[in-house]
């Protein structure tokens, strides 16, 4: 079982539990209270500011807040030479969400923070968005629009979870193996 399947085996039920509606609204979430516009769109700068982290802060920089941040740094490295980096902070320790971290061009290439998930503009169309939905459901183990009551997404937003979930999917028949525990699938 390859590094992502293995992280993923503690999720394993859940995911297999969504399909392309459930991975926006949660499990038992209203389908039809769900929100697809634009307006839900934020570029990556502007999380990054509202989260007092700038846009091309140096790596070196970034490293050296962990302590003030509380980072934990673990280096999945994708294709792109892109790291996953989760923030975690606050008293008990609750997840503020997943840094994508270009280390060649020492930038951040996307940030899935609070309830804002963006990629900038140079890095789009490389799976990054897809990568950050799947590093956060593995981080905090649900995602974030799950808990609103009106669950609303880009359309750049939404295609980044569903292609998430399609990308974890092929990854259970691994995981849900008796090896790891109790089959779920037949």
């Amino acid at each position: 079982m390859d590094d992502l399947a293995a992280r993923l085996a503690p999720h394993a039920g859940l995911i297999a539990s969504l399909d392309e509606v459930t991975i926006l609204v949660g499990p038992g979430g209203d389908q039809h209270r769900l929100a697809i516009d634009e307006v839900f769109g934020k570029p990556t700068n502007i999380i990054l500011k509202e989260f007092y982290v700038d846009d091309a802060i140096p790596r070196s920089e970034l490293l050296a807040r962990r302590a003030e941040l509380k980072v934990i740094f673990n280096s999945h490295h994708d294709r792109q030479g892109v790291i996953h980096l989760p923030l975690t902070g606050g008293e008990e320790g609750c997840s503020y969400g997943v840094l994508a971290f270009d280390c060649t061009k020492r930038l951040i290439a996307g940030a899935y923070i609070g309830h804002d998930l963006g990629v900038s503009e140079r890095y789009r169309g490389q799976g990054i968005g897809r990568q950050l939905v799947i590093e956060r459901l593995i981080l905090d183990g649900s995602l974030p629009e799950w808990e609103s009551d009106k669950p609303g997404y880009s359309r750049a937003g939404a295609a980044a979870h569903v292609s998430a979930l399609r990308a974890m999917q092929p990854l259970l028949p691994d995981v849900l193996s008796p090896a790891h525990g109790t089959l779920l699938r037949g």
